[in-house]
This record gives C-alpha cells, sequence and structure tokens, in this order.
C-alpha cells in the first residue's frame, strides 16, 4: 500500500522543499531553508532520512578505540528541526517527471510529491575496485565502529592463548586499504587502540602487532597539502605502522591481502580505498557523471533537470577551477549553507582538511564551521615546524 506524505496538489499554492539525506549536507540544508521559510504557511519542507539521528562521523574512529562513547556520535535529528517535518524511511526512487519521491517505511511505503528536490544521499564504499572487497570490512556507521572495536579485541583474546606463531601473526596482522583521510585516521586510531589495550595482554609483545596500509598514489593524503601528507607519515612510521604507497592491492581473499605476487596474511582488513553515491542516487534519473555523481552547475541545480538539487558526497558541484569540489564534509556545509530561497550561489572554498591520528594529538580544522576533539592532547605533539606546516596551532572546537 503507498500513501502520500504532504500537500498533493499545486494549487493550494504551497511551494514543497523536500531534502533526501540526513547527513551533514542534508540536515544542514534543511536547518537552513527551515530557518529562511519555515514560518511561512505557503512554504512546506519535508526532511527523509533513514536514520532519526544525525551522525557525526569524524568521532567514529575514537568510538571505535575507545576514547568516546558511541553515543557521543549520534544526535537526534528532530529537535534540530523548528517547522520542517521529519519522516524516517529508505528511499526508493525519485520519478522526475511526476516530481514524486517514492520511500519504503517498515510495512508501508509513501509518495512525497516536491517542487524542488534537494539531494543529499552521500556515498558508499566503492566495492567495485578490489575483487573481493566484501571479504573486507567498511568503516561508515556506528555500527562498524562497534563491530570493529570487538573484532579487534577478540583476535588479541584469540592471540593471548595461540601457540601457533603463523597463526599469531595472522591475528595480530592489521590491514588497512587506502591512504586517504579515513584510512590515515583510522590507521592512526588503530596504533594508538593498540598500545593502549595491550598493558591487558601480557603474553603479547608489542613488536608482534603488524600494521600496513596500502595506498595507490605515490603518498598518504593525496587530497591534502604534501606537508600534511609527510606529517602523518612520520607520525604513523614512529608508531611502527608500515605503509606502502604506490602499491595497488590486487585482491582480498578470506584472511590475506594479494599485493603483486605478496600475500599479507591478516584477520583484520578495513576497506577505505574509496567511495561512490549511494545506490539510491543511481535510481534518480537526472545527469550524472561517469562516477555517479549528480552533474550541477556552480548553483548546485542539476544540469538535466532545474528542480533537482544536489549537495555533498552525491553531487559534482563545478569549483572556479571547473573541478567538482572535493568529498569533504565542510564543503558539503558550505554547500547546504550557501543559497536561500530556490537557489544556491556557490563562493570558492578554501579546502581544509581535519583528521586525528589517535588518541595522542588532534589535528584542528581551520577556517571551518565544524570541528571536533579527537581526543586529549598530549603524548604525540606536533613540534613548532609541524604546526607552521600544518596552518596553526592545536586549537579544537565543537559546535553545531
Amino acid at each position: 500500500m503507498t500513501d502520500t506524505l504532504g500537500t498533493t496538489a499545486t494549487t493550494a499554492r504551497t511551494t514543497r522543499l523536500v531534502v533526501l539525506g540526513g547527513g551533514v549536507g542534508g540536515l544542514t540544508a534543511t536547518r537552513k531553508l527551515d530557518q529562511l521559510f519555515g514560518n511561512r504557511p505557503n512554504v512546506e519542507i519535508t526532511l527523509v532520512s533513514r536514520d532519526n539521528f544525525f551522525q557525526l562521523s569524524p568521532l567514529l574512529f575514537e568510538a571505535c578505540s575507545g576514547v568516546l562513547e558511541l553515543r557521543h556520535c549520534a544526535q537526534p535529528v528532530r529537535p534540530t528541526l523548528d517547522h520542517a517535518r521529519f519522516v524516517e524511511a529508505t528511499v526508493d526512487s525519485v520519478d522526475v517527471d511526476r516530481r514524486v519521491v517514492h520511500v519504503a517505511a517498515p510495512g508501508r511505503d509513501y509518495e512525497i510529491p516536491y517542487d524542488h528536490l534537494v539531494v543529499a544521499l552521500g556515498a558508499t564504499t566503492n566495492m567495485s575496485i578490489i575483487p573481493g572487497s566484501e571479504l573486507a570490512r567498511t568503516f561508515k556507521t556506528a555500527a562498524d565502529a562497534l563491530l570493529l572495536r570487538n573484532h579487534l579485541i577478540e583476535r588479541f583474546e584469540r592471540a593471548d592463548v595461540e601457540t601457533d606463531p603463523r597463526r599469531r601473526g595472522q591475528l595480530l596482522t592489521i590491514v588497512v586499504i587506502g591512504g586517504g583521510l579515513v584510512g590515515v585516521e583510522l590507521l592512526g586510531e588503530l596504533t594508538a587502540f593498540a598500545e593502549d589495550i595491550l598493558r591487558y595482554y601480557p603474553r603479547i609483545r608489542r613488536d608482534e602487532m603488524r600494521f600496513h596500509l596500502f595506498e595507490v598514489s605515490d603518498r598518504l593524503l593525496a587530497e591534502s597539502t604534501p606537508a600534511l601528507g609527510e606529517y602523518a607519515t612520520r607520525v604513523l612510521t614512529a608508531r611502527g605502522a608500515e605503509l606502502h604507497t604506490s602499491t595497488p592491492v590486487k585482491a582480498i581473499e578470506p584472511g590475506l591481502v594479494r599485493v603483486g605476487d605478496k600475500a599479507i596474511e591478516a584477520d583484520t582488513i578495513v576497506l577505505a580505498a574509496g567511495i561512490v553515491p549511494s545506490g539510491a542516487v543511481a535510481r534518480i534519473p537526472v545527469e550524472r557523471d561517469k562516477r555517479g555523481r549528480i552533474v550541477t552547475e556552480a548553483t548546485a541545480q542539476s544540469v538535466s533537470h532545474p528542480n533537482v538539487w544536489a549537495i555533498g558526497d552525491c553531487a559534482a558541484i563545478p569549483g572556479p577551477d571547473g573541478k567538482p569540489y572535493p568529498a569533504l564534509a565542510q564543503h558539503a556545509l558550505r554547500e547546504a549553507r550557501a543559497g536561500g530561497g530556490a537557489t544556491y550561489d556557490f563562493k570558492s572554498v578554501d579546502p581544509t582538511w581535519a583528521y586525528s591520528l589517535g588518541v595522542g594529538f588532534g589535528i584542528p580544522i581551520l577556517s571551518v564551521d565544524l570541528a571536533v576533539l579527537f581526543g586529549p592532547t598530549g603524548g604525540l605533539n606536533p613540534s613548532n615546524a609541524d604546526r607552521e606546516a600544518l596552518g596553526g596551532a592545536a586549537s579544537v572546537r565543537l559546535h553545531f
């Protein structure tokens, strides 16, 4: 059975604004629209998301290591909205001719009509690059963080009583595939996590732990500045991680990773080698680029359907140089807040990044509205030269 949510007839002179996705871009866009038009009786704003909470993804790394509680990574959506309606449902498809969104909730399907549609459905881990990717763990949700933490602790338990050296080595080997922001931050957090809990396992030596990171490009953090990549390399190397740049992974098999003519046995394999727009985006019949992102004007307006807008990881929004903005939360925030009414007007965005290298040191976001505290300072603190290379002193702030 399919029901209709919202105003069905345009004769009611109601402008229906529907936002798909409750992530950084979607929730920020909804709040901005709510602020601008929420108190107008002729404007109807609806946010559709599969979850009724907002996930602060940068905190998942610390939740995995136990520095933060998982509940600190999520905040309920409804208290953040004043007038906009929230619908917890999964987006199935969009009929751009009828201007209707088809969504599904437990036991019932719905149609949500719109006049303007903002697509902010994000992206998922790209499982098509490396054969056997389905055998690796991903790191996108709070569930991923919890499962990885439990998995790692269980590996320590098994290694503590394992007598076969080869199997023991496999249990204590961690492989992260992808040297971008997620892969680097995750590896940094895992090295700190292992260092912290080893005191509870006196039969396991620190030098038995093996950390491998594989990156296809010639340096870490290729999307960032060389100075930041070099700093990450120094910190991770100091923690004993083996960093393999210009090294594509050929295949993932149960319990091992194939690289060239070598096979690295590991019980923990995490895939962070790029993203693709979510499956729901692929079912929206608008123009997309070769990576599946919705192609837009600089205003975030679809080049093929003027009443469809796209922001965040699922959108290819050209910057001043003609290249799409990278898939970073800072851009999603600014894209969502950039406009008012039925149009968005983008300014040049100065790309800055933030991620942590474990509990020892949190690298700050500079000149960005959303900044996150990545654990207590101490341990590995940056030198003055490092601070200058990174663009300033380590200062952190958290607000919404």
